[in-house]
C-alpha cells in the first residue's frame, strides 16, 4: 500500500522523502507525538527545596509573593529537641499572603531533580542576585556540548532537563530548545558476587574459605554461587577506591578504569589487571629516564619510521578524546606508541626526544602525577625540545601536539586478503589508497596472495567485500 502511493522508486527507509511525498498527495502528514505523564515533584522530606506555597483557610493555597523568596528550609532539630514540633512550628509561623490571616507553609519539599533540572543555567550566571539567571548570559554558554551520566539519568534526569528547558525557552527566558547537545550514558561498575545457595543471602567475604575450592561457607561448608553483578554495598562487592588508591596510586587506578572498558559499556572490576596498569607506567618511566640520561645522538641518520608512528599516535588520540571520547582505544594507543618508542636502540635521538615529548603530553590526563613527574625529568635533560614544546612549564600546561599531514600520506597500511570469508595473507599499501577502492581492489588482485589462492586455484571473483575502513578485503571466488 506505501509502495503504491510513494513510487516503487523510493527506498520504503527513505523516511523523510516518503513523508514529503505523501505530504503532498494529500495522504498523510509528519506530527510529534509526546508521551508526557505528570510529574509528581513532591516529597516528604526537609533537605529538598521548599515550595513556596501557603495554605489558608479562607484563601485556600497562596503563592508565595516574589519579594518574600527564597524561602528558609526548616530549621535543623537540636539534640534533644522533637523534629515535629520543630517542623509545626516552622511551618505556622506564616501569615497568608493574601488577606493576613494565619497560613501554614507547605511542608513537602521539591523532588532533588526539579533543581538539577535547570542548575546548569545557574552556573553560567551565579553571581546574579536579581533573578535565577539573565538570558543575556546562560545563551552564549549553552546548550551544553556533553551530558554524562548513568544509563538511570537517560531516563529521568534528561526528560526533565530538556521539559525544563523547553518550558523555558516556551517563556522566552533562554533562547535553545534543547539544554543538551549530546549524550554519554556510562556503563555500570560490576563486582563478583556471592550467595549462598540454600538460602540465596548475599555473602562477605571473610564468610568464605576462599582457598577451597568453590569458595565454601567457613561455618558449615555450604555451597556458594558465584556471579558479576552491579556493585552494591548490600551485595557485599563493592571496591574502596581509597584502599586501591594506597597499594597503586591514583594514576594506575585511573588508568585501569579508563582503559579496561568503554565509556557507555559495563566495566567488571578486576584486580589483577590493576597490576597490568601499574607495570605499564613503571615501563614508560624507565623509557623516560633513558631518554634524559643518554647524550642526544650525532647520528645524522633519520628515522621516519618512528615519527610517522608518533603522529600516527597523535592523530588517533586526538579522534579519540575529542570526537569521539573512546578513551579505552586512547590509551591502547598510548601503549603502542610507548612500545614503539622503548624498541628504539638509540634513546637520544630526535624522533625518540619528540616521541617521548608527546607521549608525556598525551598521558597527563589519564595520569596527571606520574606525566608530570617524568617531564620534569625530560625537560631538565640537556635534549632540545621539539618545537612548541616549553621547557620551563609543566607538563599540565603544554600545548596539545598537532599531527603533520604529510607524514601520515606517506605512511602505509596493511591490508588483509580474505578469500571465501577466510584470512589467506596481507599485503602493504600506501595509506592513500585505502580512500580508493577500486585502486586497492586491483592492487590486492596483482599481490602474490590472490595469485596462490584465487588465479592459482583456477578459480574466478564474483564479488569484492571491502567493509568500513579498508583494512580488509574478502574475495567471494
Amino acid at each position: 500500500m506505501l509502495r503504491s502511493l510513494v513510487g516503487s522508486e523510493m527506498c520504503i527507509r527513505d523516511r523523510d522523502a516518503i513523508v514529503a511525498r505523501l505530504t503532498d498527495l494529500g495522504a498523510g502528514e509528519s506530527s510529534e507525538v509526546w508521551r508526557m505523564r505528570d510529574w509528581l515533584v513532591s516529597r516528604q522530606r526537609r533537605w529538598g527545596t521548599p515550595i513556596p506555597i501557603v495554605h489558608c483557610h479562607d484563601c485556600g493555597e497562596v503563592p508565595v509573593p516574589d519579594n518574600q523568596l527564597p524561602i528558609e528550609p526548616a530549621p535543623v532539630t537540636k539534640p534533644g529537641q522533637d523534629a515535629e514540633v520543630a517542623l509545626s512550628q516552622w511551618a505556622e509561623s506564616v501569615a497568608c499572603p493574601s488577606c493576613g490571616g494565619a497560613g501554614r507553609r507547605e511542608t513537602d519539599t521539591m523532588d532533588t531533580f526539579v533543581d538539577s533540572s535547570w542548575y546548569f543555567l545557574r552556573y553560567c550566571d551565579a553571581g546574579n542576585s536579581e533573578e535565577a539567571f539573565a538570558k543575556h548570559a546562560v545563551d552564549p554558554w549553552l546548550p551544553v556540548p556533553r551530558y554524562v551520566g548513568g544509563i538511570e539519568h537517560a531516563i529521568l534526569h534528561l526528560l526533565y532537563a530538556r521539559f525544563m528547558t523547553h518550558a523555558l525557552h516556551h517563556l522566552g527566558l533562554v533562547g535553545h530548545k534543547e539544554p543538551f547537545k549530546a549524550l554519554l550514558a556510562q556503563g555500570m561498575v560490576l563486582g563478583t558476587t556471592h550467595k549462598c545457595k540454600e538460602t540465596g543471602q548475599y555473602l562477605q567475604p571473610h564468610q568464605l574459605d576462599l582457598s577451597a575450592p568453590g569458595a565454601p561457607l567457613k561455618t558449615c561448608g555450604g555451597a556458594v554461587t558465584t556471579a558479576v553483578e552491579k556493585m552494591s554495598k548490600s551485595k557485599y562487592n563493592g571496591v574502596e577506591p581509597g584502599e586501591v588508591v594506597r597499594e597503586w596510586g591514583a594514576d594506575t587506578a585511573r588508568l585501569f578504569v579508563l582503559f579496561k572498558a568503554p565509556p557507555a559499556a559495563a566495566l567488571e572490576w578486576d584486580d589483577r589487571a590493576i597490576a597490568g596498569q601499574h607495570r605499564w607506567l613503571q615501563r614508560i618511566w624507565t623509557l623516560v629516564h633513558q631518554c634524559a640520561a643518554a647524550s642526544p645522538s650525532e647520528d645524522p641518520q633519520p628515522y621516519p619510521e618512528l615519527r610517522t608512528k608518533t603522529h600516527k599516535a597523535i592523530q588517533q588520540l586526538t579522534r579519540d578524546l575529542f570526537e569521539t571520547q573512546s578513551l579505552n582505544t586512547a590509551v591502547a594507543g598510548l601503549m603502542t606508541l610507548s612500545n614503539e618508542l622503548s624498541a628504539s636502540s638509540d634513546r637520544g635521538t630526535p624522533e625518540v626526544v619528540e616521541g617521548v615529548s608527546a607521549l608525556l603530553t598525551m598521558l597527563a590526563p589519564f595520569a596527571p602525577h606520574a606525566a608530570s613527574e617524568m617531564w620534569r625529568m625530560l625537560s631538565e635533560s640537556q635534549h632540545a625540545l621539539p618545537l612548541g614544546y616549553c621547557r620551563n612549564s609543566c607538563v599540565h600546561e603544554q600545548i596539545w601536539p598537532e599531527y603533520e599531514e604529510e607524514l601520515l600520506r606517506l605512511s602505509t597500511a596493511t591490508v588483509v586478503i580474505q578469500v571465501g570469508g577466510k584470512t589467506r595473507g596481507s599485503f602493504e599499501v600506501p595509506a592513500d589508497l585505502l580512500k580508493d577502492l577500486d585502486g586497492l581492489e586491483e592492487t590486492a588482485l596483482g599481490s602474490d596472495v590472490a595469485k596462490k589462492w584465487i588465479f592459482g586455484k583456477g578459480k574466478k571473483v564474483r564479488r569484492t567485500i571491502i567493509p568500513k575502513g579498508a583494512k580488509l578485503i574478502n574475495f567471494v571466488v
